[in-house]
């Protein structure tokens, strides 16, 4: 995406391995269980898809979901907007780092504010989800997370790449 942008990051630690979380997010359908905003979801072709908010039943929402278990990343790119969701899993000890990067093109900024809140509860529901799912597993034991978010002013520059480090998902 070229020309100005604003960037929003958050990042919460998960008790729930990698793996718990990479079921969770590298499934375009699984993520009504946790993203508000995608309470229906129509796989299309290759990486393509539609969502629908419950907010607006008949807007439809053209994306594309790609996803690299090898780098952990998950990127949801919104069709209509050109907003950029990049998700990314880090194994931490027993756990896992989450985190999001939402990049939104100067012509969307006025979005921004509602964007960030949209992130920060879908983040936080997926974090729940996935140490749910770890509770509900033989010998699971108690857990704590955490919730981190920072935003960047408008800019041109693009967000560090991660480095090449692999992932076992």
């Amino acid at each position: 995406m070229a020309g100005p942008q604003t960037k929003f990051h958050a990042e919460s630690a998960c008790a729930a391995p990698a793996r718990e979380v990479w079921k969770l997010l590298y499934d375009p359908v699984r993520f009504s269980r946790w993203w508000p905003g995608w309470e229906r979801i129509e796989p299309g072709e290759g990486s393509a898809l539609t969502h629908y908010d419950a907010r607006w039943p008949d807007f439809a929402y053209p994306a594309t979901v790609s996803s690299e278990p090898s780098t952990g990343r998950v990127v949801v790119s919104c069709l209509l907007s050109d907003i950029v969701h990049t998700w990314s899993i880090d194994p931490a000890g027993g756990g896992c780092q989450i985190s999001v990067e939402v990049t939104i093109p100067v012509a969307e900024a006025d979005r921004a504010a509602d964007a960030a809140d949209v992130v920060r509860q879908a983040l936080a529901a997926l974090v729940s989800e996935a140490e749910a799912a770890l509770e509900a597993m033989p010998g699971a034991g108690s857990y704590q997370s955490g919730l981190r978010d920072s935003s960047q002013a408008p800019t041109g520059a693009g967000h560090a790449p991660r480095s090449g480090r692999r992932h076992d998902l």
